[in-house]
Parts: structure tokens; sequence; C-alpha cells
């Protein structure tokens, strides 16, 4: 019993981590943006960035919605890092604006995390909880009940002896 709480704890803690989205170094041309995209369609999160630019000129982040509003700018800067909370579901796309070079390629290493986990955790009312859960239970014993069904009339016949054996 206390394995299967340590094995479920453990799931558990381990599905709360962050998804990495990207973990990359991006190519972005003088006086041109890079744009990571995200997809988010079940639900809302935390959008972690880090960035640093390793060879260039200082780049500003952004996030834009797919109509094209800014809803996250930054200041040009040779790195850094920020966290948004996007609240509504949709297409994103997070920028980096790289409109001060003007000459050469700017490499920028970029970490994006989606953290899912952050914000507030909504839970069922009392009486749907309680739905919950009897009806698992009532489930739980329709699968067993037919299960025992089909096993114990194989069992039953076992239990007869079995026929002598003809290499004797």
């Amino acid at each position: 019993m206390r394995f299967l709480l340590a094995s479920l704890l453990t799931c558990s803690a381990y599905a709360a981590q962050p998804t990495v989205l990207v973990d990359e170094i991006f190519d972005i041309a003088p006086r041109k943006a890079g744009a990571v995209h995200l997809n988010l369609r079940q639900r809302t999160a935390s959008v972690k960035c880090w960035f640093e630019v390793k060879d260039g000129a200082d780049v500003r982040p952004a996030i834009l919605t797919e109509s094209g509003e800014y809803v996250y700018t930054g200041d040009f800067s040779p790195g850094g890092e920020f966290t948004y909370r996007v609240r509504n579901t949709g297409d994103y796309r997070v920028i980096f604006d790289n409109s001060k070079q003007t000459s050469s390629t700017s490499h920028v290493y970029v970490k994006i995390l989606l953290d899912f986990m952050d914000g507030p955790v909504t839970t069922a009312t009392p009486t749907r909880q309680k739905a919950a859960i009897f009806g698992s239970l009532a489930l739980f014993v329709l699968i067993a009940a037919w299960s025992a069904k089909k096993l114990l009339p194989a069992i039953a016949e076992r239990r007869n002896p079995m026929p002598p054996s003809l290499f004797d």
C-alpha cells in the first residue's frame, strides 16, 4: 500500500513539471524577428522564457496574439528572462525582435517553458465529488462482477482431475 502511494505521489510530482517547448539557438536576420509559435488549445499556461544573445545586437522579446496584438513587450537587452500568464487559449507567438542589428545575423539562445500548474486550482463541488466517487465505485463493482461471471466457470472446470498422461 505504501509503495502504491509513493508511486502515485511520484507520478503526480512528475506531471506537475513544466513542459520545455524550446531549448535552442535561433539565427535571427538583421531587422527581422524570430518567432516561436504557442498553440494553447485546452487550457492556459504561464510562459516562462530565458534568452541570451550569443553573437549580435540586443533583441526585444514580446508575445503576440493570433491577431497581432502585443500582450507582452520587453526592452532591448542582451539577455534576460520573463514570465507571462496567458489568460485565454488560442494561438500566440513569442517574438524576438532584431531591429537594432543592421548588418549581420544575431544568434540568440532561447529556452521557453509552459507551466500549466501555475495559477488557481479549481475543484469540483462536494456533491459532484461524491457523485464521482460513488460512480467509480459502481463501475468497479460491475467490472468485478462481470470478471467473476467469466472466471468462475473456468475455475470450476479446473477442479476436475486432469486426464492421464499418454507418455507414462
